[in-house]
């Protein structure tokens, strides 16, 4: 009996029961725009000046040296409003996760239970961060993220240009406040997944990009 009331008064008075509904999260790329105007904002494709220069700009600036035919037409930025892209639908928190091993020679330990140590602790390629956006009439995976994804395997992981410094995930209570969340630093990625188009499907469509990241913490 005294439990039924313990649980109904946690969870009705208690701010640390609260129940928070899962809807309430944004996300945001945080990243600079420094150098030259991006090709979607001149209307020239491969108009990215030498010398330091913003994501956008970056990734635009190595597509050209490979002579590739794709251009960046719009940037995540262009998407969001108050700190969070609305284009965002999905968002897969990485696990967190540590390797063990039985430490010691591999010997009849009788009947005593084996001890166990930490071997390592998963790595920032195991750890991904997904997101997946809806495909809108300018469709930011395929004006962005694609075209980032291509020329990271031109430049590779050296050129730092090409990395988002900040990605923050922010999750809300009911009353509109953070309660917790993540920020994401050296971002780029890894994966941009394929899709199908038949005449069959009636939903709208969302696309997956997977990122990779150096670290991350808590907010």
């Amino acid at each position: 009996m005294f439990e039924s009331y313990d649980f109904l008064q946690g969870y009705s008075r208690e701010r640390q029961y609260f129940l928070s509904l899962p809807t309430l999260w944004k996300i945001n790329f945080q990243y600079s725009r420094e150098g030259a105007l991006a090709p979607y904002q001149q209307g020239i494709p491969g108009s990215a000046q030498d010398g330091p220069t913003g994501l956008p700009s970056a990734i635009q600036r190595a597509l050209n040296k490979a002579d590739e035919g794709w251009r960046i037409q719009n940037e995540p930025l262009q998407f969001t409003k108050r700190g969070n892209i609305l284009v965002a639908r999905e968002v897969t928190i990485p696990q967190e996760q540590s390797q063990f091993i039985a430490p010691g020679v591999d010997i009849n330990k009788g009947n005593y239970l084996p001890a166990y140590g930490v071997e390592k602790r998963s790595s920032f390629l195991e750890r991904n961060l997904a997101i997946n956006f809806f495909d809108t009439e300018e469709d930011l995976e395929h004006n962005f993220f694609r075209p980032w994804q291509i020329a990271l395997a031109i430049e590779g992981l050296i050129q730092r240009d090409l990395l988002c410094p900040v990605v923050d995930l922010l999750q809300y209570n009911n009353r509109g406040q953070v309660r917790k969340g993540y920020r994401f630093t050296d971002v780029f990625p890894t994966n941009v997944e394929g899709y199908t188009l038949n005449y069959d499907n009636t939903e709208f469509m969302a696309k997956s990009v997977t990122f990779a990241f150096k670290n991350y913490k808590q907010i």
